[in-house]
């Protein structure tokens, strides 16, 4: 698993290279709710073809909305397939992100996982 704070510019070749580097997951610290630059977009729905879930977390305190629930850039993310973490700190979603796949998923198991965890039947 990967956790990468995201920041205006940043390459999205950064995040094909950890996932060619053999990480499982991606966790994406973004800014406000949620928000990630634009131009993490391509890559963040390549990734979720290759079952390879990104969860987007924010550095703020949030509450356990869905992306698509939120405005401007992190709702358009949860619509090409990026995972919200709910509410969670990018720490602990990277370590949610962890239980979630030990099983040995994917996307839907880290979907389910996060879903699971707004409605309170999860856990960190």
């Amino acid at each position: 698993m990967a956790l990468i704070k995201t920041y205006p510019g940043i390459d999205p070749v950064l995040l094909t290279a950890i996932v060619d580097a053999g990480a499982r997951g991606v966790v994406l610290e973004g800014t406000g709710t949620a928000n990630v630059p634009v131009g993490l977009f391509t890559t963040i729905g390549e990734l979720t073809e290759w079952d390879i879930p990104v969860v987007i977390a924010s550095r703020c305190r949030t509450s356990a909305a869905a992306l698509g629930d939120l405005r401007l850039g992190a709702g358009l993310a949860g619509k090409i397939g990026a995972i919200g973490a709910r509410g969670l700190s990018p720490v602990k979603a990277h370590c949610a992100l962890m239980v979630a796949l030990g099983g040995g998923g994917g996307v839907a198991a880290a979907r389910d996982w996060f879903a699971a965890y707004a409605r309170g039947a999860g856990g960190t």
